[in-house]
Formats: structure tokens, C-alpha cells, sequence
């Protein structure tokens, strides 16, 4: 028993036991990076996929997102959303006509009522640059400043309600 080497049979044992737990900590490790890697991956397919996607529709995604507008100077969300045809009543004829594809801003005034949204049309090609809305004190339409292009020109509509 006096010729066993305590001291090297301890060093070796550590050194077993750090070179396993120094293999453990780079398997996690390596593991760890694949994951970041995975989603990653995934995160880009989504996000080049969603460009695509926008891009094969005419900007379609990015037309439907919510848009901010002003409504009595105060920024707030306007939902623009395109419409098919459809057969309306027209109050000047007293007949029904059909309209064309559009392209429409829905909203709702600063005092909000339930239930209470307007809705502003335009031609489907139409690109909205800048939507301002007004109201008077008693939360009537007063008017509105809308600019853009449509037909492929630049336009600059301004209503103010005499009313």
C-alpha cells in the first residue's frame, strides 16, 4: 500500500473529470448555437417571404397595414382597405349604380360614439401621402385634406363643410 500515488491518481481523476465536463459544456454550447441558428433561419425565410409576397401584390401588405392620419390635429389610425364592386343606391339618380373597385380610409372621429365610423373612397390605384380630418366641436364632419397620387398624378383634395 505504501507505493500507490495518492496525489497521481487524484490528479488524473481530476483531469478525467474536467476533460468530460469541458465536452459536456461544448456539446451544450454547440447545441445552443444550432438552435439560435434555426430560428434565425426561420426568421428570415418569414420576413424575405412577407417582402415577396408585398412585392408580387403591388404593395399590398404594406397598403393594408394601418395607416396614421390626422383627425383635429391629432394623430390616430385609419384602416385603408380596398373594396370591390358593388351595386349602391345613389341618392341623385334614384336608381341603383354600380361602382368600381376602390380603395377606402375608414375612421372614426376623436369623440368616439359606438358604432360611429366614416368612410372616404377613392380610385383603386390611388397611394395616400398625407390624410388630415376634421371635425367641429359637436363631433360633426367638417372637412377634410387628403394628398396623394391616383391615375398615375399627383392630387391635393380639400373639403371644408359649410354646414
Amino acid at each position: 500500500m505504501k507505493n500507490v500515488d495518492v496525489e497521481s491518481i487524484r490528479s488524473k481523476t481530476n483531469n478525467k473529470i474536467g476533460y468530460y465536463n469541458f465536452k459536456e459544456e461544448r456539446k451544450n454550447r454547440c447545441k445552443k448555437l444550432k438552435h439560435f441558428y434555426i430560428a434565425l433561419g426561420i426568421i428570415l425565410i418569414i420576413t424575405i417571404g412577407t417582402f415577396t409576397v408585398n412585392a408580387t401584390t403591388n404593395n399590398g401588405i404594406i397598403n393594408l397595414i394601418n395607416k396614421i392620419i390626422k383627425v383635429n390635429n391629432k394623430e390616430t389610425t385609419a384602416e385603408i382597405y380596398e373594396m370591390p364592386a358593388q351595386k349602391i343606391y345613389n341618392k341623385c339618380k334614384c336608381d341603383y349604380v354600380i361602382t368600381d373597385f376602390q380603395k377606402c380610409i375608414k375612421y372614426s372621429p376623436i369623440i368616439d360614439y359606438e358604432g360611429n365610423e366614416s368612410t372616404i373612397c377613392y380610385p383603386l390605384d390611388t397611394e395616400f401621402d398625407d390624410i388630415e380630418i376634421f371635425y367641429d366641436k359637436n363631433n360633426h364632419f367638417a372637412g377634410f385634406h387628403i394628398t396623394g397620387t391616383k391615375n398615375g398624378e399627383a392630387f391635393d383634395d380639400y373639403l371644408k363643410d359649410s354646414n
